[in-house]
């Protein structure tokens, strides 16, 4: 049950979520509802603006309307049966067992007006020189995204639609449901590049109309506006890959699903929850909208992607101060690598400081990377990948040695030293984990290497103090 006893509202408690007003206008607006249930919602879009607040009570609704309480109730499950709003459980005060409801916007039920077809002549300027073959391959995400994303599904097999999940940020727990809609599965962990080079490719364009700002050739809402054009060819050309027919259906087939999943907060500690200016639960995060993929008018095939407000925010921070910290920069290895454990492990490295050592246990490791997974299943399927990538070592007088340890049943390794996509990994012990992150992104084009960084300092087995923790199972 949803626990709002910290609104301190009387039930029933109402909700637009955050769904934009210009989607409500045109609800209220529309022939589907009955004049009391347009009164509620044109109050609702009053009182939560004039309290500056998501939520509201119906006692609120009622006083604004100047009608009877049970008038507004009456409307809400009304509402509520045509799928509008949806009816939840919730407590409202500490103590009792008494029944409340929230009842929440279902935006799914706004009515959406899509393109068909993609003739802006701004979007087209985008279009232009969007790639450059010098560019550095690299990327971006967005830090809210890139706390979720290792919610997603290792398995390409899966057909999963809809599941639950625990992700822990700052060692405590986010309750997180993960959904997605029509007929389309939950994303896949290795969909994420196509995010990365998506946001990475829309960043590039907000730069373009930021540099026309400043010249005074746009206005700044113009600066903002939401949707981006971006050609198919340009998002493959960015993350190194071919665009031959294969490559353009993998793509495709991962923006549908990146489209399609959804999350949503179901419960979080308040730090968390105002790091992230969410206001409610239940609210949902979305990667991005594709509103249209079809031809543009100089006839190439490209996708019309909307963001959200706190995305298009991120890249103007970025634009405006060269360095945000609402943006991460994501290695670009993880665009060719096939392993779905070895790529969310690297994209979870990306966050680390060049060079710092970081521990974990097994149990601490896979909470962060893979919190679906079973704790034994994500051990041997560690153990495999660094096993994969063991790192040669050799005694003083430079012979080879093997310094690998399994378990009894060979299938967990209880010491190895190893390194993959610039990360080394170090198990010294059987349950500590060193992990570092040696490499600054070694900096790469689409033709040849710019410059690569290195670290003095490498982690080892026999470097490193063991630690025992006592939870890991």
């Amino acid at each position: 049950m949803l626990d709002l006893t910290f609104l301190n509202l009387t039930p029933p408690i109402v909700t637009l979520s955050d769904a934009a007003t210009v989607d409500v206008v045109n609800l209220i607006n529309s022939d589907d509802l009955k004049p009391s249930e347009k009164n509620v919602l044109q109050s609702l879009l009053e009182v939560s603006k004039a309290k500056e607040r998501a939520y509201c009570s119906g006692a609120e609704l009622s006083a604004f309307i100047g009608s009877s309480a049970e008038t507004v109730r009456k409307a809400l499950i009304s509402m509520s049966q045509k799928q509008i709003f949806e009816k939840m459980e919730c407590k409202t005060k500490p103590g009792t067992r008494r029944k409340a409801f929230l009842y929440r916007l279902n935006k799914s039920a706004l009515p959406t007006v899509k393109s068909t077809s993609i003739q802006s002549v701004s979007s087209i300027e985008e279009l232009k020189s969007l790639v450059n073959p010098s560019d550095e391959m690299f990327g971006k995400v967005e830090v809210l995204i890139f706390k979720l994303a290792v919610c997603l599904e290792h398995s390409h097999k899966s057909d999963t639609s809809s599941k639950k999940a625990i992700i822990y940020i700052d060692d405590e727990p986010v309750n997180v449901l993960v959904e997605s809609s029509g007929n389309n599965v939950i994303a896949k962990v290795r969909d994420m590049r196509y995010y990365v080079a998506i946001l990475r490719l829309c960043l590039d364009a907000m730069k373009r109309r930021y540099a026309q700002y400043l010249d005074g050739a746009i206005e700044l809402a113009t600066v903002l506006k939401p949707e981006f054009v971006i050609a198919e060819t340009d998002i493959l050309r960015s993350m190194n890959l071919d665009t031959g027919t294969t490559s353009r259906k993998h793509a495709h087939n991962a923006m549908m699903r990146l489209d399609a999943t959804t999350y949503k907060v179901l419960s979080a500690p308040k730090a968390f929850m105002d790091e992230f200016k969410i206001k409610e639960y239940f609210a949902k995060v979305s990667h991005f909208d594709v509103r249209n993929y079809a031809k543009t008018i100089d006839d190439r095939v490209a996708y019309q992607i909307e963001l959200s407000n706190s995305q298009i925010q991120s890249l103007f921070e970025e634009c405006k101060n060269q360095d945000s910290s609402l943006l991460l920069q994501v290695d670009h290895r993880i665009y060719n690598e096939r392993n779905p454990l070895a790529f969310i492990f690297t994209f979870f490295s990306s966050s680390m400081k060049l060079g710092s050592i970081n521990r974990y246990t097994f149990q601490s490791l896979k909470d962060n990377i893979a919190p679906n997974m079973q704790l034994r299943e994500f051990k041997i399927q560690l153990s495999a990948l660094l096993f994969k990538h063991r790192l040669e070592q050799r005694d003083d007088s430079g012979n080879k040695i093997d310094y690998i340890e399994w378990t009894a049943d060979k299938k967990v390794i209880k010491i190895i030293n190893a390194k993959f996509n610039g990360i080394e990994v170090s198990i010294p012990d059987g349950e500590t984990i060193f992990v570092q992150r040696d490499t600054n992104y070694e900096r790469m084009t689409m033709n040849k290497r710019i410059s690569s960084r290195r670290i003095n300092n490498r982690i080892s087995p026999q470097s490193q103090a063991a630690y025992v923790s006592k939870n890991d199972e």
